[in-house]
């Protein structure tokens, strides 16, 4: 992994972890990602984000799961989407999404515009982050 992911993944965490109390907004929008129309959550950070991330949650599970988590990271300063990943089987789609959404969090469709981004992924999430990974604005992953 190269060094300024290594840099930026520590930064995220640390941000996290030592975040100060504030809040942040949470707007659900529909997006066409991946060829399907889907439903993901954005959360917005008080004044203006350093960079974006996005959690895709595992096999059977949905973008609900992991909200705590988004609103965490958004609290420490970081835009984040938590998208329904549209496709039940297909690691391949949703990766397809997954760079959908990239682009859209980059050209600031869905929020204001980011020129990084992470992916999160858990389980079967975590593959999807992995193969699109090589989306023009990835940062890195974690999955």
């Amino acid at each position: 992994m190269p060094p300024a992911v290594v840099v930026l993944l520590a930064t995220c965490l640390a941000s996290a972890a030592t975040a100060r109390p504030a809040t942040a907004q949470t707007k659900s929008v529909d997006l066409w990602l991946g060829g399907r129309e889907t439903t993901v959550d954005v959360v917005v950070p008080d004044g203006e984000a350093r960079d974006a991330v996005v959690l895709a949650h595992g096999f059977t599970r949905h973008r609900g799961t992991l909200i705590g988590h988004a609103e965490r990271l958004a609290r420490a300063g970081f835009l984040v989407a938590v998208p329904d990943l549209p496709y039940f089987w297909h690691s391949g789609d949703n990766a397809r999404a997954l760079r959908d959404l990239v682009r859209v969090l980059v050209e600031g469709k869905a929020a204001p515009p980011v020129a990084r981004v992470v992916l999160v992924g858990f389980s079967a999430g975590g593959l999807a982050a992995l193969l699109a990974a090589d989306a023009p604005g990835v940062a890195g992953y974690v999955g």
